[in-house]
């Protein structure tokens, strides 16, 4: 029997363990039920707008310059959804929001999560920084006639009472993943987040035993990567075969993670690039091998 460690929301979890609770509903019935600053961070992967979303290729014939294309089994996102979901995590959020997205809708993101659409909502919502996701082996422009898009944007803001941080010290939001899994296997998912880029946001933007909302679980990236490296999260998934998914997966991540224990785990502390006065450490140490 779990412990229920999340918020009481009326729902019944289709999914629960001591890091992890799954709800196999529209994320908008979870949102208005969650208090304000219910949760410490958002980390999500939203549907992508109609004209980049309603067709994937999934093969090319070279032969007769023909591409086969599949229907996404999820409705795209429309900017009345977009309105209320930015202003929900803003409401409910207490520190980062990561939203994956095109580039082109980097700026409707940002409106959403500001609440440009409601001027006499106060929200403490700052749009920080756009990131991006590289994909090195990502899908080709089969049609030949452009060039494809091998990167994926994330739409990053804070919406926290504290003042802002994350655990990068000066790197990059550029991140390098493979999004096709290792071997030849298939995706879980026709949108799949890598594990390794998902353990890599979970650390940079999370502190241990936080909780992170993704309302867009799909088969349960963000949960596993959570529970890995020692933190909660609220998922919310309404497909059955992919709830069905990210359900086994979390249970077996919670079965190979027997082998850490979280009550002890202590992170590992960042590396600063500068100085207290302001020099580079590397230049320093650099300095004083030529010294030597």
């Amino acid at each position: 029997m779990i412990e229920r460690w999340w918020p009481e929301i009326g729902l019944e979890p289709f999914y629960a363990d001591e890091f992890c609770v799954l709800f196999k509903c529209d994320c908008r019935e979870v949102l208005r039920r969650l208090l304000d600053k219910a949760v410490h961070h958002v980390i999500t992967d939203p549907p992508f707008e109609a004209e980049a979303h309603f067709k994937q290729a999934t093969r090319a014939k070279v032969k007769s310059f023909s591409v086969e294309t599949t229907e996404l089994p999820f409705a795209p996102i429309d900017e009345l959804t977009r309105t209320y979901i930015g202003r929900e995590f803003s409401r409910i959020s207490d520190g980062w929001q990561l939203i994956f997205c095109q580039a082109e809708a980097l700026a409707s993101w940002r409106d959403a999560v500001l609440c440009t659409a409601f001027p006499n909502m106060v929200t403490p919502a700052e749009y920080v920084r756009s990131q991006l996701w590289i994909k090195p082996a990502g899908q080709p422009q089969y049609t030949g006639d452009r060039p494809g898009q091998g990167y994926e944007a994330i739409a990053t803001a804070w919406s926290g009472r504290e003042r802002m941080w994350w655990n990068g010290g000066g790197r990059h939001g550029i991140y390098t993943a493979n999004p096709r899994r290792a071997g030849g296997e298939a995706n879980l998912h026709p949108t799949e987040k890598p594990i390794p880029l998902m353990l890599t946001l979970i650390d940079l933007f999370t502190k241990k035993g936080q909780i992170v909302l993704d309302a867009f679980a799909g088969v349960a990236s963000t949960g596993v990567a959570a529970k890995t490296h020692g933190r909660r999260a609220i998922l919310c998934e309404m497909n059955d075969k992919y709830a069905e998914i990210g359900a086994r997966r979390l249970a077996t991540t919670k079965e190979q993670m027997q082998l850490f224990d979280f009550e002890n785990y202590v992170e590992p502390a960042q590396t600063p690039i500068v100085d207290d006065d302001g020099v580079s450490i590397l230049k320093k140490k650099k300095r004083k091998a030529r010294a030597l």
